[in-house]
């Protein structure tokens, strides 16, 4: 009986002693166990910088580094965002992973948490920690990796620490870059954790103010009740949106389609019209409408409101193509000429038929038949004169005839004979008392068919000198034209 009050006796003090043991490490664990107090903030980055060697498996893991950024008000606000990227060679994707995160707080390590990573290359993960307020100081902050089969005997893979700074309140400036714009504020001071508050009115002709943004170009915007996240002093840049103007044209004499377009402050202006007016050269657009700038369509819009731009002329001068006016010549087969146009722009030529004449963009004529043609001569346009048009007028007669023979074998008659001109219509044979052929004393006859090659002339006076000449002709339209009159020839009639 006294054997069994004597076990009795020890459990009880065993429980006790459990009890008193608990009891402590209630009071430890009370002691060094946060408080969750305020949403978390930026306080540690971790990130990967390189390798560490496992030193029994010959594995490759990721060296873990971090940034480290503080809190305000008394209060630690940490919040870790870690990320390793491992390359091609880092992390056994067909294993697991652990990261885990702790605070060391008197010479105590607490866990802030841990996180279980599937194998790979890449991870992305983040702990968050509320503790109670703690006193000013430095904490010393540690993330550890290793895998899940390395948990009972803790073999690190890979670790790093770092310091975190507890402090009653942090406080950065921020500059203001108004980006063409003007205010009246260039900087102010902020506390990180806490709103912004006031920000600056910015102001700038022929723009709008979009507001204030972490990034000269896109970033993100930040209004007055944003709270300051970006650790350490930093810059806001205003963004701008520039006005629309309507940009009305004034032709100045000339005419125009486009009466006005819209336009956008800093920007180009675009496609510009182009105008013509008669007599004139025109010179662009200008701001006024007697000298003025000269604006393009790459100028860039500088007015702040609606305005007019000015078409400027320049008033040309005639120009006056010189040339021979008419042309007469005979018929050659492939005969050619050039004409001899001259004139301040370049010339054109152009042949009203091309059966009679042709001509090349050097103004040499080739003959082709028996006729009449116009010749068109242009002349362009130069940055000081006109334009300009001549009409030459070209005529391609039959071809000089030949007499070949002349006799009287019979009394009061002469015959007459010459070559056939085969592209002739007929012949045209004058006989005359006189050297002159005046017309009292002249016959002319015609031989209105190519197939004529003599003529014999009656009734004519004995003993009487007669004088003898021959021309052919062709018709044209109508019309016939005349070649040159053969060389005298005379004979005594019988």
């Amino acid at each position: 009986m006294k054997k069994v009050k004597i076990v009795k006796k020890k459990i009880w003090w065993c429980i006790g002693l459990i009890l008193l043991v608990w009891y402590g490490m209630c009071i430890l664990a009370k002691a060094y166990s946060p408080q969750l107090r305020y949403p978390s903030t930026d306080a540690i980055t971790c990130r990967a910088c390189g390798y560490g060697q496992s030193s029994t498996s010959g594995e490759q893991y990721c060296v873990l580094n971090k940034q480290h950024y503080y809190t305000a008000n008394g209060h630690c606000y940490l919040y870790l965002d870690c990320e390793i990227d491992c390359g091609t060679e880092c992390v056994d994707a067909s294993k697991t992973y652990v990261v885990e995160a702790a605070i060391q707080i008197d010479g105590i390590w607490k866990e802030i948490g841990v996180i279980y990573l599937d194998g790979g290359k890449y991870c992305d993960f983040n702990f968050t920690l509320y503790p109670k307020s703690l006193e000013e100081g430095d904490y010393t902050i540690k993330v550890s990796l290793f895998r899940t089969d390395n948990v009972k005997d803790r073999a690190v893979l890979a670790e790093d620490q770092g310091t975190l700074t507890v402090a009653d309140s942090i406080t950065h400036t921020v500059y203001f870059d108004y980006c063409g714009g003007s205010g009246d504020t260039t900087s102010k001071v902020v506390s990180w954790g806490e709103i912004y508050n006031t920000l600056p009115t910015a102001t700038w002709d022929g723009y709008t103010f979009l507001g204030w943004y972490t990034e000269k170009s896109g970033g993100e915007k930040v209004i007055l009740t944003n709270t300051v996240m970006i650790w350490g002093d930093h810059t806001l840049y205003a963004h701008w949106q520039g006005n629309s103007y309507t940009l009305s044209f004034n032709a100045n004499g000339g005419s125009t389609s486009t009466a006005s377009k819209s336009v956008t402050y800093g920007s180009a202006y675009g496609t510009l019209p182009t105008l013509e007016r008669t007599g004139y050269r025109f010179d662009g657009w200008y701001t006024s409408s007697s000298g003025g700038t000269e604006v393009t369509s790459t100028t860039t819009v500088s007015t702040a409101g609606n305005h007019t731009l000015y078409a400027h002329w320049t008033k040309l001068l005639t120009q006056t193509i010189t040339a021979t006016s008419s042309y007469t010549k005979t018929y050659k087969s492939k005969g050619k000429f050039t004409l001899d146009a001259a004139a301040v722009g370049k010339l054109t030529y152009k042949s009203s038929d091309k059966s009679v004449v042709t001509v090349s963009s050097a103004g040499v004529v080739t003959i082709k038949g028996y006729g009449t043609a116009t010749i068109t001569v242009k002349a362009a346009a130069t940055g000081n004169y006109v334009s300009a048009t001549k009409k030459i007028t070209v005529k391609i007669k039959p071809k000089k005839m030949k007499i070949t023979g002349i006799s009287s074998s019979a009394s009061k008659t002469l015959t007459v004979q010459w070559s056939k001109d085969s592209l002739a219509t007929g012949y045209q044979v004058q006989v005359s008392t006189t050297k002159k052929f005046t017309s009292s004393k002249t016959v002319t006859d015609s031989a209105d068919k190519n197939t004529y090659t003599k003529v014999t002339k009656k009734q004519l006076v004995s003993g009487k000198k007669y004088y003898v000449r021959i021309r052919a002709y062709v018709t044209v339209n109508g019309k016939n034209i005349y070649g040159a009159w053969s060389a005298i020839k005379s004979v005594t009639v019988k």
